[in-house]
C-alpha cells in the first residue's frame, strides 16, 4: 500500500531565478492575468490599502471614483492607523447626503485636514465622478509633502503644475502611455500609488522662498517601517495541528501563519511580513509570475524526462524522480498533477503528481477503516460516513495537510462492455454502454484481462474518467431479466410490438418485442405461451431478454436454462402462485418463497397494488424480508450457493402491502414524550435514539407502539419501521458484564466475560459508544481499585447466543450521556 506524505517538500532544480524585489506583492485575484501592474496591485493588497470587488476580482480595467480615490489615499497616508471619525461633519454638500457615498466621508475629511484633497468648487466634492490621473497625482503629491498653494495646484494652470511635480516625484513611472487628464483605471491607480510609496518625501527649507529639499526618506519608510518582503520559490510546507499553523519555506525564509497557502507549493511567490512587538506577522504570500497547468497524468502531452527539471511524485513514502522507468510505470493516468513554469519563461520547471488510491474496505469500526492493509483513523483522516466492509474507498492526500487523507466511497457502476481501443496492443480506452472510459495502460494485468470482458456485463468504479476495478457482473439482475409492464395489442409496421419494460436498475423504458421463446409473435396478438395472460394484463410479465439490433427477444421463465441466466450451479424456478411467500419473523434469518430462503441481495421485481394503481419497482431481498398483507409470487428462481443451500435469487411478486424493516437496535438518548394529538388528529410520541452511527429523532403514532411501557433515556430498544414510521418498539432485556477477552477475528466466536463465556455469532449487532459500529470488542481496563469496568450490555436470544452487544470502549459520551453510567 502506498502511503502519501504529510509534510510536503520539493527538491527543485531551477534553471533561473527572477530578480529580487525590495518589497514583494500581495493577493492572488481570479482575474490576475488581466492585471498589468502586478507588483503594485500585490503590494497595496498585502498592506491592506486596496482590495477586490465582492466577486473577488480586482477588476483592473474599471475606473476609479473620487470617493474611492479619497479612501485609497487616506489609507496610504494612515499606514496601519485607523481613519479618524468625522462624526458626520462634512466640508461638502454632496457627500453625507448622497446615497452610497456617506461611507467615504471620514476618508474625505481626513484628506481635507491633511491638505491632500480639495473639492471641485461650489462646496461640492463630486464623489461619484471619475477621478483623472492628474487629480490622483495631486492627492499623492500632498502625501509626499508638496504644498498645493505654494506649487500652484489651483487656478488655470493647476494640471500643468501637478504634472510637472508628478514627473519629478516619479508618480508616472511605468505609466508612460497614460493620459493624465483621462479617468484613471484601478490598475494604473495602483501603480501610481505604488510609485508614491517608493517616492522620496520633500520638505520646504523656508516658509517664504518655497525652496524644496528632496529627502532620503520614502513614504513606505514613514508609514510602514517594519514591513519587509521578498520573493522566491516555495519549496516546503509543514502543518502544526496543535497551533493550527503552517510553516512555508520560501528560499531560505520560513514564514509561519494560520492562512492556507498550500496551493502555492513549487511556485514562485512574493511575501510580506510586518514585525509587531518583536513577532514577525505574515501579511501575505502570493503567486508571482507562474504559468500553472493542472490535469490528469494520463493527459500530459510532454516528455516528462526531457521537459521538466524537477518532479515530486508523492507515493511509497518518498518523492522520487519520474525520469526512472519504475516511477513512470507507477503513474496511473487518473493521478492528478500540477505543472509549473516559474517566471513564465516557457520552460517547465516542476511537476507535482498526486496519487489517488482505490482500495477495498476490509474493516470499518469506531476508530476508522482499514483498506489495502492500511488503517486510517478518524482523527487523522476525513472519512466519509457510511463506508462499510466491501466498499471501494478513494483515498486522496489532503494537500492542505490538516489531515493525512480525504477518503470517500467510489460508487459501484454497471454496464456492458462494447469495445476497446488499444495502441500498440496496450488498452487505453473501454466503452461501457454508450460512455467511453480511459484505462490506466501501465497495468500489464489489465491488458491481459480486459479483452476477455468484451460483450460482458461488468461492474466498475470511475476515477476522473478512468474505469477501474472492472469485473464481470455476476448479479442476475442486470444480465438477463425484465418485467413487461404494458404492451400494445397490435403489431407495428415492422412486425414488432411496442411495450414498456422495467429493468433491474429500477427504470421503465419503451422497447420493441419481436420474439417469444424463439418464435416471432403471431398476428393478431396471440401469445400461446403466455402462461399468465390475465396476470400480465394486470400486473406484468417477467422474462429473460436478449437485445438484437435494438429489438428485444424474450424467453419465458419455464424455458430458461441455468446457463442462460449466468448460474454456475443448480437452478430452478417456481411459477404461477405455486410458491407461497412467508415473511421473516423475529429470530428468523430470511423470508422464504416456497420454503427457500430469499438471498439478501436477490433481485425482486414488484408490482405494488393500491386500489386501481400499480407501482412497479425493483427491490433487494433485504427490502422484502418483512412484507405484510397479501403477497402473490408469480415467478421465483433459486440457485445453490457456495454454502450448499438453495437461495432465491430473483422473483416477481405482486403485493398490496408496505414493507416492514428488519429489527433495528438503539439506545434512547431522550425520554419518550407522549402527545395527545398531532396535525393528523392522532396520538403520537417523539424521542431520540443512538443507532451506533448517528443520533436519530423519531416521531411516531402511538397506535404503532407499546404505549404502556415507561421508556426512559438510556433504555436499549429494538424496533422496526414501516413506511418511515416506528413500529414494534420494545425495550430489550439484557445484562451488564465486563469483557475480559475476545476473539479478535472481527466479532464472531467466543467472548469471555466476568460472568462466563458468551457465544457471539457473526450476525450479532454491536453498537459502540464511539464513531460507527465497532467491529472489535475491546477488553475492559481496570479502575483504581483493580475492579473490572462493566462495559458491555449483552442481549441473548432463546439459544443463549448474543444478538446485541452495546459496548463502552472508551467511556466517551454519546450526546451528553456516558454509556458507562447507562449500563
Amino acid at each position: 500500500m502506498r502511503n502519501l506524505k504529510k509534510v510536503l517538500s520539493l527538491v527543485l532544480c531551477l534553471a533561473m531565478m527572477l530578480s529580487v524585489m525590495v518589497v514583494g506583492a500581495g493577493a492572488a485575484y481570479p482575474d490576475v492575468d488581466e492585471i498589468e501592474n502586478l507588483d503594485a496591485v500585490y503590494t497595496l493588497t498585502a498592506l491592506g490599502i486596496v482590495e477586490g470587488r465582492d466577486s473577488g476580482n480586482f477588476d483592473p480595467g474599471a475606473t476609479l471614483s473620487r470617493a474611492e480615490a479619497a479612501k485609497l489615499v487616506a489609507c496610504l497616508n494612515l499606514g496601519q492607523n485607523p481613519v479618524p471619525n468625522a462624526n458626520g461633519v462634512s466640508s461638502f454638500t454632496d457627500v453625507v447626503n448622497t446615497p452610497n457615498v456617506a461611507w467615504a466621508n471620514n476618508y474625505i475629511e481626513y484628506g481635507v485636514a491633511q491638505g491632500s484633497i480639495n473639492g471641485v468648487g461650489g462646496n461640492r466634492f463630486a464623489p461619484n465622478s471619475e477621478v483623472t490621473g492628474v487629480q490622483l497625482a495631486k492627492m499623492l503629491l500632498g502625501l509626499l509633502g508638496w504644498n498645493a498653494a505654494k506649487e500652484g495646484y489651483t487656478g488655470a494652470l493647476w494640471e500643468y503644475n501637478v504634472n510637472i511635480d508628478a514627473v519629478t516625484a516619479n508618480l508616472y513611472k511605468g505609466l508612460e502611455d497614460i493620459d493624465p487628464t483621462a479617468p484613471i483605471t484601478r490598475d494604473d491607480a495602483a501603480q501610481m500609488m505604488y510609485n508614491a510609496l517608493l517616492a522620496h518625501m520633500v520638505i520646504y527649507l523656508t516658509n517664504t522662498t518655497g525652496a524644496l529639499d528632496i529627502t532620503s526618506k520614502k513614504l513606505i519608510d514613514e508609514k510602514y517601517p517594519n514591513v519587509t518582503g521578498d520573493e522566491g520559490i516555495m519549496t516546503a510546507i509543514s502543518y502544526d495541528a496543535g497551533d493550527a499553523e503552517y510553516t512555508y519555506t520560501v528560499g531560505e525564509k520560513e514564514l509561519t501563519t494560520a492562512v492556507d497557502y498550500t496551493d502555492l507549493l513549487g511556485q514562485n511567490v512574493v511575501w510580506f511580513t510586518d514585525r509587531v512587538a518583536g513577532d514577525e506577522v505574515v501579511l501575505g504570500i502570493y503567486d508571482y509570475y507562474n504559468t500553472v497547468e493542472t490535469g490528469l497524468y494520463g493527459d500530459l502531452d510532454i516528455d516528462v524526462a526531457d521537459s521538466v527539471n524537477a518532479v515530486m511524485f508523492k507515493a511509497n513514502d518518498h518523492a522520487f524522480n519520474l525520469n526512472t522507468a519504475d516511477a513512470v510505470e507507477s503513474a496511473c493516468g487518473y493521478y492528478e498533477y500540477k505543472l509549473i513554469d516559474n517566471g513564465e519563461d516557457g520552460d517547465w520547471d516542476t511537476l507535482i503528481v498526486y496519487p489517488i488510491l482505490d482500495e477495498e474496505v476490509t474493516v470499518s469500526n469506531k476508530d476508522g477503516i482499514t483498506a489495502g492493509g492500511v488503517a486510517y483513523e478518524y482523527g487523522d483522516c476525513t472519512i466519509a460516513q457510511g463506508l462499510a466492509v466491501g466498499d471501494v474507498a478513494m483515498i486522496k492526500e489532503d494537500t492542505t495537510l490538516k489531515v493525512d487523507y480525504i477518503i470517500s466511497e467510489l460508487a459501484l457502476q454497471k454496464g456492458t462492455v462494447d469495445h476497446f481501443t488499444s495502441v500498440y496492443h496496450v488498452i487505453t480506452k473501454m466503452t461501457i454502454g454508450s460512455t467511453d472510459y480511459n484505462i490506466c495502460s501501465t497495468n500489464d494485468h489489465q491488458n491481459e484481462v480486459y479483452p476477455q470482458l468484451a460483450g460482458k456485463k461488468v461492474t466498475f468504479n470511475v476515477i476522473n474518467g478512468y474505469a477501474v476495478n472492472v469485473a464481470i457482473d455476476d448479479s442476475i439482475a442486470l444480465n438477463n431479466l425484465l418485467l413487461v409492464t404494458a404492451m400494445s395489442s397490435n403489431h407495428d409496421a415492422d412486425l414488432t410490438y411496442s411495450a414498456y419494460a422495467m429493468f433491474a436498475d429500477d427504470t421503465i423504458n419503451p422497447i420493441k418485442i419481436s420474439k417469444l421463446d424463439g418464435d416471432f409473435l403471431k398476428v393478431p396478438f396471440i401469445w400461446t405461451e403466455l402462461e399468465q395472460y390475465q396476470v400480465f394484463q394486470k400486473y406484468g410479465y417477467l422474462a429473460k431478454y436478449d437485445e438484437v439490433g435494438g429489438v428485444y427477444e424474450l424467453t419465458s421463465m419455464k424455458n430458461i436454462q441455468a446457463s442462460q441466466l449466468g448460474f454456475d450451479g443448480d437452478f430452478n424456478t417456481y411459477q404461477c402462485e405455486s410458491a407461497p411467500f412467508v415473511p421473516a419473523t423475529r429470530g428468523d434469518t430470511n423470508a422464504t418463497i416456497g420454503g427457500v430462503e430469499i438471498a439478501s441481495d436477490a433481485v425482486i421485481y414488484m408490482a405494488d397494488v393500491s386500489g386501481s394503481q400499480t407501482v412497479y419497482s425493483v427491490k433487494t431481498g433485504a427490502d422484502v424480508q418483512n412484507l405484510t398483507g397479501v403477497n402473490t409470487v408469480y415467478y421465483a428462481g433459486y440457485e445453490k450457493a457456495a454454502d450448499g443451500h438453495n437461495y432465491i435469487t430473483f422473483a416477481f411478486i405482486k403485493t398490496d402491502s408496505v414493507r416492514e424493516s428488519a429489527d433495528n437496535y438503539g439506545i434512547l438518548t431522550s425520554d419518550v414524550v407522549w402527545y395527545d394529538y398531532n396535525d393528523k388528529g392522532v396520538d403520537y410520541a417523539t424521542f431520540s435514539i443512538w443507532n451506533g452511527t448517528e443520533e436519530v429523532t423519531i416521531t411516531a403514532e402511538v397506535g404503532e407502539m407499546v404505549e404502556d411501557v415507561a421508556y426512559a433515556e438510556g433504555d436499549v430498544i429494538v424496533y422496526s419501521t414501516n413506511d418511515g414510521k416506528i413500529i414494534n418498539m420494545d425495550a430489550v432485556v439484557g445484562y451488564v458484564d465486563s469483557i475480559i477477552s475476545y476473539n479478535p477475528d472481527t466479532y464472531a466466536g467466543k467472548l469471555t466475560t466476568e460472568g462466563g463465556i458468551v457465544t457471539v455469532p457473526a450476525d450479532a449487532v454491536v453498537i459502540s459508544s464511539g464513531k460507527g459500529v465497532s467491529a472489535d470488542l475491546i477488553p475492559a481496563e481496570k479502575d483504581l481499585n483493580e475492579d473490572l469496568v462493566k462495559n458491555v450490555f449483552i442481549v441473548l436470544d432463546d439459544n443463549d447466543e448474543a444478538v446485541l452487544l452495546v459496548v463502552d470502549n472508551d467511556g466517551v459520551e454519546i450526546n451528553g450521556i456516558n454509556l458507562t453510567s447507562i449500563l
